[in-house]
């Protein structure tokens, strides 16, 4: 959501869209509820249209507002169809989370959507977007570190709850007409990507190392002890967090699916892979909260009590994002472009432009890496190739430096 919305919007909400927005409110709240008004969030250029829609009367029982999350038609097929996919993963994880935990939620409340327009309506969360950016990047380096246990505590809750449920999530999936179906082509896809880059560092794609991504792949993406609902994108600012009153609500599965839990959980210590807030952290800090959420992942998922199979997803979850990462070397070749878009634009005002430069991201998670294939002594050959990756963009890019601390650390 944008921080700074512009006082006079011009674009106009279609009718059809308030009026079945009106329908749906109507029958959550068993009442007759009218929208005042309808107030855009959103820039023109995101692909999601963010609506705040007022309503009245609003009682104890009815909020002032909500909001509406409208997932965007693209101009061709294939997009419009990923659109319907986002729509649909968010739809289904926002529904299935807030009937797993109705009193003390982890997710803003769900009071409908409409599959013909395909927007869903949540809980506001308030009017300020108060988020985990607000203390990375303030000066308070304890309110931080409370953030982060407190965000690290609730997504090892809610993969062990989903992980005990994911029945109930499968129903609710399908009776929308989104069956989760595994990736049959993500071996081939990877190999692929990654192979111009390695050609241009001149580092050959031998069969060790081929197999080692092949070993890795299966472990994310097939069915596991591990597998449970995964939020794909836990940024900072995907993380609505209020200290004053200890809430914290994860917002935005578009990008959820059934995988590896540990994809999500090796967020801190890959330096958030997903995320334009991305900077790093305290080894100290990131090896609390890794005890902290596994101690809470065992309480649902037993295989976190396992070690030799928790640190096999949890490397393969580390060399997954590093590899991830390595196929956009290409693009940072000549230049390191930022993701300063026009749609990203006054992101945050703690977060300076040139933070948004990627190839610091690049080398600090390809170094992540690296620290733990040593320490758990395995992946060999994904080591050594990442260690050549870091060699070779260490020489082309000899100005270029890991990344720092987020603010609250320094």
């Amino acid at each position: 959501m944008s921080r700074n919305n512009k006082a006079a919007d011009q674009r106009k909400v279609a009718q059809a869209i308030l009026e079945e927005a009106t329908m749906l409110l109507n029958i959550y709240f068993k009442t007759s509820i009218n929208i005042s008004s309808a107030i855009f969030l959103s820039e023109p250029t995101r692909r999601n249209m963010l609506l705040r829609l007022v309503l009245a009367p609003h009682t104890s029982d009815i909020p002032d507002s909500v909001i509406l999350k409208q997932h965007k038609a693209q101009k061709n097929q294939a997009g419009d169809q990923e659109a319907s996919s986002r729509f649909s993963r968010d739809w289904s994880a926002h529904l299935f989370l807030g009937e797993l935990l109705p009193h003390t939620p982890l997710v803003p409340k769900f009071y409908g959507g409409s599959i013909k327009h395909r927007f869903v309506l949540l809980e506001d969360l308030g009017h300020e977007h108060i988020s985990l950016v607000d203390p990375l990047t303030g000066l308070d380096p304890q309110a931080a570190r409370t953030a982060l246990k407190n965000y690290t505590q609730q997504m090892a809750q809610l993969h062990g709850l989903a992980f005990q449920n994911l029945n109930k999530y499968n129903l609710i999936s399908q009776k929308l007409g989104f069956s989760y179906m595994p990736e049959t082509n993500y071996y081939n896809d990877a190999i692929r990507n990654i192979v111009p880059v390695l050609h241009n560092l001149g580092i050959i794609l031998n069969s060790d190392i081929k197999q080692e991504i092949k070993h890795v792949l299966k472990i994310i993406k097939q069915p596991s002890a591990f597998t449970t609902l995964i939020h794909g994108d836990l940024c900072p600012d995907n993380v609505f967090y209020d200290a004053e009153k200890d809430k914290l609500r994860i917002i935005d599965f578009e990008w959820s699916s059934l995988s590896n839990a540990l994809l999500d959980g090796v967020y801190i210590r890959m330096n958030m892979p997903t995320c334009w807030c991305a900077k790093a952290f305290p080894k100290d800090l990131v090896d609390e909260l890794e005890f902290i959420y596994r101690h809470e992942l065992a309480k649902n998922i037993p295989a976190a009590n396992d070690h030799a199979l928790y640190t096999e997803s949890y490397t393969a979850a580390c060399a997954y994002w590093m590899l991830w990462n390595i196929t956009v070397i290409n693009e940072l070749w000549d230049k390191d472009n930022d993701i300063s878009e026009p749609q990203f634009s006054n992101l945050h005002p703690n977060w300076p432009p040139e933070y948004q430069l990627r190839r610091p991201r690049v080398l600090s998670r390809i170094i992540a890496f690296i620290e733990i294939a040593q320490k758990h002594n395995t992946l060999p050959h994904l080591h050594e190739m990442a260690m050549l990756v870091l060699n070779q963009l260490q020489r082309i890019w000899p100005h270029a430096s890991p990344m720092g601390f987020y603010r609250a650390f320094l």
